[in-house]
């Protein structure tokens, strides 16, 4: 099943419910396990770049940066955001932020500036950029609708169940018994892929 920005935004507010506003990722799953209903722990962190960012947009407190988004003065946050400039330039995107930040020693996260600083609108301004939306539609939307077809109509069930049959992989039957769902067990395997690329 596919979960739109909103519906997975609404099912952490409604978790917060059940959890409080701070719970972890593998607290949301055992409470997912019991309300099928709602995404996964996985197809919200794939659609709103990560489960920490989804707790943010849902306006819950992200858990890594509970005890770390003091780590750095809005003087160092600045400078930080300067160097990105220098060496990435625009467009300043989350995503884009996300990919330069895994290879600094020492930088802080996009819940960190957004928290202090309010919006990737808000950074962008700071920043004497212009607005995102021309830079959104020049540059992901040229390519990123495309490929999410693509990797939608490589992943569908079907696809899935004819290359299952030539490899002797688990029936989708397997899969939703394993995950609840095929879609769910897509996420949780997209996850790992994606976290073995990051190694």
């Amino acid at each position: 099943m596919w979960f739109t920005e909103s519906e997975c935004i609404h099912a952490m507010k409604i978790a917060s419910e059940y959890l409080s506003f701070s719970f972890t990722r593998n607290e949301y799953t055992r409470w997912q396990r019991r309300h099928k209903e709602y995404p996964t722990a996985a197809q919200i962190a794939q659609r709103l770049h990560g489960f920490n960012e989804a707790k943010v947009q849902a306006g819950l407190i992200p858990h890594a940066t509970i005890e770390t988004s003091r780590l750095f003065s809005d003087d160092q946050l600045i400078r930080t955001l300067r160097r990105y400039q220098r060496e990435i330039g625009d467009p300043f995107t989350a995503q884009a932020y996300e990919v330069w930040r895994q290879k600094q020693t020492k930088a802080p996260s996009v819940s960190t500036l957004r928290k202090r600083f309010g919006s990737i609108a808000e950074i962008r301004k700071r920043l004497a950029l212009p607005p995102a939306e021309d830079v959104l539609l020049d540059s992901d939307e040229k390519w990123l609708g495309p490929l999410a077809g693509f990797i939608a109509s490589r992943l569908s069930p079907a696809a899935y169940q004819d290359w299952a049959a030539a490899h002797q992989a688990p029936s989708i039957d397997e899969l939703r018994r394993y995950a609840g769902s095929y879609d769910s067990a897509l996420a949780e395997a997209i996850e790992r892929f994606l976290q073995q690329l990051k190694e």
